[in-house]
């Protein structure tokens, strides 16, 4: 969950901006998220395929997580077990 936590801050706390790329012939827009760290630095991740994937997985994971923990808590029905 932390590092959904952290995903969460640079996407509540980031700007998207856009840089051309060329690609072959081409010039293409390539966006990224930039955010200011816990210590003070700024960075920037590029937003690609495999980002959006890794945090698709990010969330299923901890999705199935708390599903299983409230159903052991019975605070869910066991048709939600995953």
């Amino acid at each position: 969950m932390g590092s959904l936590r952290k995903e969460r801050n640079k996407w509540a706390h980031g700007i998207i901006h856009f840089k051309q790329e060329k690609r072959g012939k081409k010039v293409k827009f390539q966006s990224y998220l930039n955010w200011i760290n816990h210590k003070g630095e700024e960075k920037e991740t590029k937003l690609t395929n495999p980002y959006f994937d890794d945090l698709t997985n990010k969330f299923t994971t901890n999705k199935k997580f708390l599903v299983k923990i409230l159903v052991k808590r019975k605070l869910l029905p066991k048709k939600y077990s995953v």
